[in-house]
């Protein structure tokens, strides 16, 4: 029995531009990787390795759970090859600057705002207040809240990257 030829063809990918933070689904698709190669560019922290996905954040419950959320900036960056010195992947550019980047000028956000920037339920976004691993004030999550979060969630905390 014969087999069809299957190719792969490029083909337009459509992202929210409210979405600031998306789901490995998104590098898996931009650079047609498994997640277990998009994962091993996550924890490559070698010095020079262009590869390297820097600002990646487990937002997952506990240390049972890993829940990856990739900053859209620095994935399209380097899926249309911006020169990694004049982009977010220099090695000058840091986590205060890409938290920065990624929460924007607000002070306050509203939970759904926060659960479509970073592509999360609000079932998930519930269950990290309940666990006060973001806390909520009033019925606003704030901004330097957030960026402890983020900090706090970073996987180059992980990969021994400089901040």
């Amino acid at each position: 029995m014969d087999h069809p030829i299957i190719t792969q063809a490029q083909l337009p990918l459509r992202i929210s531009a409210r979405a600031v933070l998306s789901g490995i689904e998104f590098p898996h698709n931009i650079f047609g990787q498994d997640n277990e190669t998009i994962a091993a560019r996550v924890f490559d922290a070698r010095p020079k390795n262009h590869d390297h996905i820097r600002f990646v954040f487990d937002v997952g419950l506990g240390n049972t759970r890993t829940e990856l959320r990739f900053w859209n900036t620095e994935i399209l960056e380097h899926a249309n090859g911006i020169a990694v010195g004049q982009s977010c992947r220099s090695e000058k550019f840091t986590i205060a600057q890409a938290i920065a980047e990624i929460l924007g000028q607000r002070e306050s956000y509203s939970r759904a705002e926060i659960g479509i920037q970073w592509s999360m339920s609000s079932r998930h976004l519930t269950d990290l207040i309940r666990a006060t691993v973001i806390k909520q004030t009033g019925a606003r999550l704030m901004r330097g809240d957030l960026a402890n979060f983020l900090f706090s969630r970073w996987t180059g905390n992980r990969a021994g990257c400089k901040s």
